[in-house]
């Protein structure tokens, strides 16, 4: 058989390299989109990228095979052409399945580039073979092919695996550089085969050769399908990227948010416009002790009703309707599962979505410990330390509320100041350590008399330390009266006067208490202490041991003693 030599076409060699590059490029993409998806929207993605990347592999290849110039007629086996495009397909498909893969195995490459070598070469030397020529070939060239398509399929699966772990908004330029290394890969394989072969003019046309495709035919069924297919590729990976930046950003966004919702740490509950939950995150069943599935789909009134959310402000947080679900706050009680009962701090957020009202977000944050904290601090600033009662700031604040309120109702009130006779002698002798027992004895004394008075005497009494050894009492309700404030003295100094065992011995001392009225003796404060003070040194000048009432007398007394003394 005679050889035939050939000459190529430029235009077609250049046009070739162009489709490889750009078919690169888009396998680069596509690449990238597989990664992204799982499931059969994977599958998906692996066989329509397989399809596209394969038809542009293989219109590289056929445009290549026309550029070469035969002085004959060649014409092709529609058969072989339309294997040698399954090929393509397989081989690409391949690819993308490995670059799509989390596991970047040395075992795994290896194996994924010999197939698509195997591929890609099968694809050119079935495509060879389709021509209705006889084709012989040198094996040195075929092995070189061979080897250069074996470099371009690991250079492929490499660049594509490096892409697909890569963010970067320059990554475009990355790739396009790389699709003309990878077009350069593929052309060099598909040119270094064609050197390989010899043409020669066959005598009889095979028989597997009867259904042919014209050269001038195929030529532009090739040119428009490859335009048509690597455009349609590039357009669909454009619009793919930007729905999958869209989808990104979008998963981004929520997952910023439910980092938020699940990891704040105040309870948040979700619930529509017609108050049913819709949401809530782990800190609501922390607090409340109802899991999730418990009140998903309920509406919020039920829970509410169940866990006893009492609101201690004027708003009525136990009901929930379309206005009370508007942006508010709270400040409630709630007794949960666990029988606990919690302060909280409640703040009602409105979900605006295009600027309709469709739910609400409430923030719901346990504030017992700052609550008792609060209580402890001003229970400190308000009581003595040694004894527990009230000092002489919660007394101010006392009579305070107690003088306005019997202002308006025109009730009696009375003011005690009580003073333990003989106390100095014992802190002196003894020790301020036993002077401080002594003193918690004698409020532990004075506050068992209140108590046996009346059931409901200490709701009436309000007994302080005012410092050392000084006591007093502000007596309202029924137990202002005069008889009643006398029977309450008189009990009082005789609890008093009982002996004290301190450091083994029985020591005794007296009480002496004066009484002021409201408002008979003071309508203010300093008035009514003064002179309840007035009418104790009185009961400490006449003996002590006893108890003795206000009169205007005792002013005059006191200010002659006072002259007297300054003369």
């Amino acid at each position: 058989m005679e050889h035939i030599h050939g000459t190529y076409n430029l235009q077609l060699v250049i046009l070739s390299y162009i489709i490889a590059s750009v078919a690169s490029y888009a396998a680069l993409d596509l690449a990238g989109r597989v990664s992204l998806t799982s499931g059969r929207a994977r599958h998906w993605w692996v066989a329509c990228g397989a399809i596209s990347m394969g038809l542009g592999i293989w219109s590289m290849h056929f445009v290549g095979m026309l550029a070469f110039v035969l002085p004959m007629h060649v014409s092709y086996s529609t058969d072989q052409v339309i294997l040698s495009v399954l090929l393509a397909i397989a081989a690409s498909g391949v690819a993308l399945d490995f670059a799509g893969r989390q596991s970047n195995k040395i075992s795994t490459l290896v194996i994924a580039g010999l197939l698509m070598t195997t591929g890609i070469t099968s694809m050119h030397y079935v495509g060879m073979a389709a021509m209705s020529i006889t084709v012989t070939y040198k094996p040195v060239l075929v092995s070189l092919s061979i080897l250069i398509a074996a470099a371009a399929s690991f250079a492929a699966l490499w660049l594509m695996f490096y892409f697909n772990r890569r963010d970067s908004k320059r990554d475009w330029v990355y790739k396009i550089g790389s699709g003309f290394i990878m077009g350069l890969g593929i052309t060099g394989m598909h040119y270094t085969g064609m050197a390989a072969a010899h043409f020669h003019q066959a005598a009889v046309i095979p028989e597997s050769l009867s259904r042919q495709m014209e050269a001038e035919v195929l030529a532009y069924l090739i040119t428009a399908g490859s335009f048509i297919t690597i455009g349609l590729t590039i357009l669909g990976n454009f619009i793919n990227q930007r729905m999958s930046q869209k989808d990104q950003r979008i998963r981004e966004n929520e997952q910023w948010y439910q980092a938020l919702y699940h990891n704040h740490s105040d309870a948040i509950v979700s619930v529509d416009r017609e108050g049913i939950i819709k949401g809530i995150n782990a800190v609501v069943t922390t607090i409340t002790g109802y899991p999730e599935k418990r009140v998903i789909d309920r509406p919020i009134n039920q829970i509410i009703e169940q866990i006893s959310v009492e609101c201690s402000s004027n708003d009525n947080a136990r009901t929930w309707d379309n206005q009370e679900l508007q942006q508010r706050h709270y400040i409630a009680k709630m007794r949960n599962t666990r029988n606990e009962i919690l302060d909280l701090s409640i703040a009602v957020i409105p979900v605006i979505i295009d600027e309709n009202h469709v739910g609400s977000h409430i923030l719901i944050k346990d504030i017992t410990e700052e609550t008792q904290a609060q209580e402890n601090i001003r229970h400190q600033a308000l009581h003595d330390p040694l004894t527990g009662l009230p000092n002489r700031r919660k007394l101010d604040e006392v009579l305070a509320s107690t003088i306005q309120v019997c202002e308006q109702k025109q009730h009696k009130f009375a003011v005690m100041v009580m003073d333990i006779d003989r106390f100095k002698m014992i802190n002196d002798s003894l020790g301020h350590s036993i002077g401080d027992i002594f003193l918690k004895e004698v409020s532990n004394r004075i506050v068992t008399i209140i108590e046996a008075s009346h059931p409901e005497a200490m709701s009436n009494v309000t007994l302080a330390r005012m410092g050392g050894d000084e006591f007093t009492m502000v007596v309202t309700g029924e137990q202002a009266n005069e008889q009643q404030v006398v029977h309450l003295a008189e009990q009082i100094v005789q609890a008093i006067q009982q002996p004290y065992r301190l450091k083994e011995n029985d020591f005794y001392v007296t009480a002496s208490i004066g009484i002021a009225m409201y408002p008979e003796h003071g309508v203010g404060t300093d008035a009514l202490i003064k002179h309840a003070d007035s009418a104790m040194y009185e009961v400490k000048k006449n003996g002590k041991n006893g108890y003795q009432f206000y009169t205007a007398q005792l002013d005059s007394e006191l200010m002659n003693e006072l002259s007297w003394r300054v003369i």
